[in-house]
């Protein structure tokens, strides 16, 4: 066995469990104590079975470990392992045997548990923590964290929140953050009258749909008025309601399409809220029909559970990005304030707002982009012609400066011919080389920048990479 002797991810798991403080420390079923006693072994746990309960406590070596991923530095070296020897095969008696010389090393001040070392630390940096470390290296920083906000360990006014990448980044970083803003706001309260003054249109039509909002009267009448106090309140606001569309049986299998009652439209961006009756599961009461069926059919099953009507309303927000909630429940009109919905549509408008605004800075970055590699691949594209252009020249000139040697050549040549009509034949082709040497001289134009036809996408493409030439 290595000196270092690791243990495994259920022997951590539990000796973590150990330090959330698990319920008075008492184990129970044979898995937790072949690991709490594994634990034990390695000097991580104590172990107590008074009274036939098992009970677990962690020790300092334990405590270290769970903040180290490691045992400390000499830890091995105070628990040596006896080794038996052939000479050694007769007992000693415990009075020969001899005493230990060596003292005793004195046990380490109780620390912090690992939730509260958690806490001193990130305090201690300023509130905020980076740990370079994979989830298989532990502690479990996500257990961790969640311990701390389940038992209350977070300190006033502040948010314990774990940034990662990915679960498999090593860089972790937890933070004491400050709390948004619209957590702490002072709401106006937007309560429901019990009688309105007004009703608005939108309302009005839901009011006299009679297949909208299927429930009894008293409470059709209840969740009329609370539609009606969001529509008007909206409408204060400067923001737009209408009357949103029916819930619509429709697809393979008859699948129900969530409806909406209200469309509240702040900033053109559009929220449905729908408002409905949910239902409680009560046990099922089998009628004699029933029981008589099922004792003649084995086949017949007899429901254990009715769906009856809660005379609750229960009125949802169905799209955007959801901040406090998405539900908000009423049992009667006596605590009925919709501040909380309201300022709810308002977060989520503010945030599609700002997700819009932030796609219009991206298309216009992106615009911007493309652009600009359009304008360097015509850059590009008028070198490569304009190049090609001057290789031709210089080709010309060569081909030209070889060309006049040879002219020079073939004139000596035709004077020594004696054949009449040889050296006619051969003075025209003389006389039409000449010509051609005249009109291939580069230099006999005007030296100037060549004109640039307008490049096609097939011939942009080569500069263009992963640009299109159509857009962006």
């Amino acid at each position: 066995m290595a000196r270092t002797d690791p243990i495994n991810r259920t022997q951590f798991d539990l000796l973590q469990w150990v330090s959330d403080g698990c319920p008075d420390g008492v184990m129970t079923g044979h898995t937790h104590k072949t690991t709490a006693k594994a634990l034990e072994w390695r000097g991580l746990v104590s172990v107590s079975k008074k009274g036939g309960t098992w009970r677990a406590e962690l020790t300092a070596v334990g405590i270290y470990y769970l903040e180290h991923g490691d045992y400390p530095a000499d830890h091995w070296d105070k628990k040596p392992t006896a080794v038996r020897t052939k000479e050694s095969t007769t007992p000693v008696p415990r009075d020969e045997q001899p005493k230990p010389t060596e003292p005793r090393i004195a046990k380490p001040p109780p620390r912090l548990r690992p939730v509260d070392q958690l806490i001193a630390d990130l305090v201690q940096a300023g509130g905020v923590l980076q740990i370079q470390r994979s989830p298989q290296e532990g502690p479990d920083y996500d257990r961790l964290v969640a311990s701390a906000i389940r038992h209350g360990k977070v300190p006033d006014g502040k948010l314990l929140v774990i940034e990662r990448r990915n679960y498999w980044d090593k860089t972790i970083t937890i933070k004491l953050a400050d709390p948004p803003t619209w957590t702490t706001a002072v709401l106006q309260p937007v309560p429901v009258p019990e009688k309105p003054a007004k009703w608005h249109p939108a309302v009005i039509r839901l009011r006299d749909a009679e297949d909208r909002l299927p429930m009894k009267r008293p409470l059709r009448n209840r969740a009329l008025r609370i539609l009606n106090t969001l529509a008007l309140t909206a409408e204060a606001k400067g923001y737009k309601a209408t009357t949103g569309t029916p819930s619509e049986q429709r697809g393979y299998g008859r699948r129900n399409e969530v409806g909406a009652e209200l469309q509240i439209s702040i900033l053109e961006h559009p929220f449905a809220v729908s408002i409905v009756e949910p239902t409680d599961k009560v046990p099922h009461e089998a009628t004699a029909s029933e029981l008589r069926k099922a004792e003649r059919d084995s086949w017949v099953r007899i429901p254990k559970y009715d769906h009856v009507p809660s005379g609750r309303l229960t009125l949802t927000i169905t799209n955007g990005r959801p901040y406090r909630q998405s539900n908000w429940t009423y049992k009667d009109d006596t605590v009925i304030d919709l501040a909380q919905v309201v300022q709810e549509l308002e977060l989520r408008a503010a945030d599609a707002e700002e997700k819009r605004l932030a796609a219009e800075r991206q298309a216009a970055e992106k615009q911007r982009q493309w652009e600009a590699a359009m304008t360097t691949a015509k850059a590009a594209y008028a070198d490569t012609r304009r190049a090609e252009v001057l290789e031709d020249q210089l080709r010309r000139w060569r081909s030209g400066l070889e060309l006049d040697e040879y002219l020079v050549a073939m004139q000596r040549h035709i004077e020594t011919i004696t054949d009449v009509e040889e050296a006619a034949a051969s003075a025209q082709w003389l006389d039409w080389a000449i010509s051609y040497r005249i009109r291939m001289d580069p230099f006999r134009g005007t030296l100037q920048m060549p004109p640039i036809p307008k490049p096609s996408a097939e011939a942009l493409k080569p500069y263009l990479g992963r640009w299109s030439y159509w857009g962006p």
